[in-house]
């Protein structure tokens, strides 16, 4: 495997987003409840571990020395496109600032639909090129509870 992006700026990453992601993390949690088990997509160091139980979230992120920083979460290293899990596993799928960095925007929300059950949270970059197709292709799959803007973000809560 080619040394992913991610596994080479690993070392400076707590100090590029810890706090950002933090921030974000706690923004989507003021406005949604996560019950039950999680698969966080894309999770890098699994920061949503510092707010929810860990023993229920699955931190899923294609960089291995990202998740070697996750501390209290289980890990997988993998890719939103292929999630190595059956249908209807976790009852909530959440994926912080990383759906544009999917190669298949909708084969990767295709797949966190599939193995998810009840509730989805994801955020993107604002000024990402994918915006449309990110929103478009959440809209296509899934009911959209909410859509919010701040101010580098995108925040889209749904049901499936």
């Amino acid at each position: 495997m080619s040394e992913h992006y991610y596994d080479i700026i690993s070392d400076s990453y707590h100090e590029l987003y810890k706090e950002e992601q933090g921030q974000k993390i706690a923004l989507v949690l003021s406005m949604v409840k996560l019950e039950g088990s999680i698969l966080d997509v894309g999770a890098g160091p699994c920061y949503l571990s510092s707010f929810v139980d860990s023993k229920h979230i699955v931190a899923l992120d294609p960089s291995e020395k990202l998740l070697k920083m996750a501390k209290n979460c289980k890990t997988v290293v993998g890719y939103a496109e292929s999630i190595p899990f059956d249908d209807d596993t976790f009852d909530n799928v959440v994926s912080f600032t990383a759906i544009q960095n999917f190669k298949d925007v909708k084969k990767g929300l295709e797949e966190m639909k599939r193995v998810g059950k009840k509730q989805f949270v994801f955020t993107f970059v604002k000024d990402s090129p994918k915006r449309e197709r990110i929103i478009f292709y959440v809209k296509e799959l899934f009911k959209v509870d909410r859509i919010i803007e701040d101010d580098k973000d995108v925040i889209i809560i749904a049901k499936k």
